[in-house]
């Protein structure tokens, strides 16, 4: 994917994450995200919306659902 210039945003929930495993899956470093439980996505939502306009140079591709 990274060829074909696919960014991708490795997210991690819980206390056993891999993070060995993220830096793997994700684009970049800088894509990679590690939460201590799912009741952090809430406030995570807005770190994630910004990391994609920063991909997409202000233009997301990805809308978030924010209900959920």
């Amino acid at each position: 994917m990274k060829k074909k210039h696919i960014h991708v945003i490795a997210v991690g929930v819980g206390p056993y994450i891999d993070l060995g495993e993220l830096i793997g899956i994700a684009h970049a470093l800088k894509s990679v995200f590690a939460l201590a439980s799912f009741s952090e996505l809430e406030g995570f939502s807005f770190k994630l919306r910004d990391r994609i306009c920063a991909v997409n140079r202000g233009k997301a591709l990805v809308s978030i659902d924010q209900s959920v």
